[in-house]
């Protein structure tokens, strides 16, 4: 087995990153399914609460609200929704619940029956309901009720073949799991959106994809593989995904970060009077409850692991690009890493800069999804200068209140409400932080939106070059979401962005 650390990374991990992020990207939801589910997860939502006095909150968990989705092997993908009943645990039964909910279904079903896009079918399961669609997914819904013992998103869920509730709280692992990826999140959407000539404001984050969101993708779709014939052993994914959120230690390098992520994740599985355990991190819950009944589950696993650590080290030592891809289609599937293979060669002909953990869509079809009219002389800097963010950048607001007496109160008053500002304030923007060297230039750039600006035609965009005092005065003169963007542009690079949201009422 060859062993690689962050200290000996080959000169062909590059190459291999990109192949492996093309691989799980072809793998992952396509931007017209992930429409399409989340007009289903409204639709049975809004038919729930007009359909019933009682209250439902339905919503999504699991991969497609981690932005973790991988296309499971010759099949359709596998989304998940709760449907959670606002009734006490004493009030209801396991069997109860789960009829009710199916119920309920049954009538959603009838009401739409037909119309475009929606379900033709739905069958019962152990733990849920699964609503099944012409589209190339289904929809698993897991009937649930509040868990008064972990408020305000806990909840409790059946299961047909065990006697106690199962706790869960899928809000709370998700912003878990956000949370270790919040500071690159952030990046890289800042980038992508100045690339993409869009506001921080309007670009999804759904189309944002982080080190550790591929790193789960790529240890799923090995898994896939590697289990392909032993169904019995294969890892769940939330096993595997808070495994590895907690291994991933942070950085950009998928390669490292799944390396280091294989040799660690077995440190991280505890173990008690009755055997290994994996708890979530916010709930009590064991995902690894099935290794203490099935100990061969927790052998197959950490040979697994080791496995993944294998196949990737010894693809990323070998000598040619060609024999990388040999050697990385053993653990991932010969299919589907020479068509990403071809992907990236492609992209490399066509003369586009490596951007391998932002999606297709967001590097090149943005303008297909998303379409707001820009100002009539709104400017961007991706026009003006090549976008290469590398550096940090940090700006703040300060609003003159009168009923503040100092700055500092003034400042935390933005913050407090989240950007919310009333009419005629003065606004102070000032780059407050940054690690670019000296010399470099500074340009302002303010976007508003909102029917009263553009009925007086006060729409603005136009980039501004900053007058040496690094700051921008402005004001609040018209209702609606606006903002401010800062960038730094050093050696006719831009190395930095920077955005601050201003609503005004």
């Amino acid at each position: 087995m060859s062993s690689i650390t962050s200290f000996s990374r080959p000169p062909n991990a590059e190459n291999l990153c990109a192949v492996l992020v093309r691989s799980v990207e072809q793998l992952d939801l396509p931007p017209y399914l992930h429409a399409v589910a989340e007009q289903q997860y409204s639709q049975v939502g809004q038919f729930l609460a007009d359909q019933s006095a009682d209250g439902w909150d339905v919503y999504p968990q699991g991969s497609f609200r981690l932005g973790t989705v991988v296309r499971p092997l010759a099949a359709e993908f596998d989304l998940d929704m709760v449907c959670r009943l606002n009734v006490a645990k004493a009030e209801v039964s396991q069997k109860r619940l789960k009829t009710v909910v199916g119920q309920a279904l049954a009538d959603y079903m009838e009401a739409y029956r037909g119309l475009p896009g929606c379900p033709y079918e739905y069958n019962e399961s152990r733990r849920c309901w699964t609503l099944r669609y012409e589209s190339d997914f289904h929809l698993d819904v897991l009937p649930a009720i509040p868990n008064t013992e972990t408020p305000p998103s806990g909840i409790l869920l059946t299961d047909k073949r065990l006697f106690n509730w199962q706790k869960s709280d899928p809000i709370k692992y998700a912003e878990w799991f956000h949370a270790r990826k919040a500071q690159e999140h952030m990046r890289r959407k800042a980038e992508l959106a100045a690339e993409a000539r869009k506001s921080v404001g309007e670009f999804p984050d759904w189309m944002v994809k982080t080190t550790l969101q591929r790193l789960v993708q790529v240890l799923k779709a090995h898994r896939d593989l590697y289990f392909k014939d032993d169904g019995e052993h294969r890892p769940p994914s939330i096993l595997i995904t808070t495994l590895a959120a907690q291994a991933y230690e942070g950085g950009d390098d998928l390669f490292v970060a799944v390396i280091d992520a294989v040799a660690h994740m077995p440190d991280l599985i505890e173990k008690d009077f009755f055997g290994p355990r994996v708890m979530s991190p916010v709930a009590d819950e064991n995902f690894a409850d099935k290794w203490r009944e099935f100990p061969s589950r927790h052998k197959a696993f950490r040979a697994w692991l080791a496995q993944v650590g294998i196949d990737l080290a010894e693809a990323a030592g070998q000598g040619t690009r060609s024999a990388m891809i040999a050697r990385l289609s053993a653990g991932f599937g010969e299919s589907q890493i020479t068509k990403a293979a071809a992907a990236v060669r492609e992209q490399e002909r066509q003369g586009f800069a490596r951007a391998p953990l932002t999606s297709a869509l967001a590097r090149n079809n943005f303008s297909q999804v998303l379409r707001p009219g820009a100002a009539p002389k709104e400017q961007y800097i991706s026009e003006k200068y090549p976008v290469r963010r590398s550096h940090r950048l940090e700006i703040t607001c300060d609003v003159t209140e009168p009923t503040y007496p100092n700055r500092a109160e003034r400042r935390r008053a933005l913050k407090s409400t989240r950007g919310k500002v009333a009419k005629q304030r003065a606004l102070l923007f000032r780059l407050v932080g940054t690690d670019v060297p000296e010399p470099f230039q500074v340009f302002w750039k303010v976007r508003n939106h909102g029917e009263e600006a553009a009925g007086l035609g006060a729409l603005r965009g136009e980039l501004m070059a900053d007058d040496g005092t690094r700051q921008q005065k402005e004001s609040s003169l018209y209702v609606g979401h606006h903002y401010m963007e800062c960038y730094i542009v050093k050696d006719g690079v831009c190395v930095a962005v920077a955005h601050e949201d201003v609503l005004i009422d």
